[in-house]
């Protein structure tokens, strides 16, 4: 199934979007619920790169990510 660029586009916007949603629910538990363990950037940050990883490997290796 070949995607076009438009909806390439699309599925990026709507990525990011999510991801910024859930950095917002993340922020607003952990200013209720402090962390036991690290500081709540070293988390968001493990967080970002666990999810560029699982873009990474959705996109496959020999495909350009935008």
């Amino acid at each position: 199934m070949e995607l076009s660029q438009e909806q390439l586009q699309q599925m990026f916007y709507m990525m990011i979007l999510g991801i910024l949603f859930l950095f917002f629910l993340l922020e607003a538990y952990f200013a209720m619920n402090k962390p036991k363990f690290g500081h709540t950037t070293g988390i968001i940050v493990v967080i970002g790169i666990i999810c560029s990883f699982v873009i990474y490997k959705m996109a496959g290796t020999d495909k350009e990510i935008m």
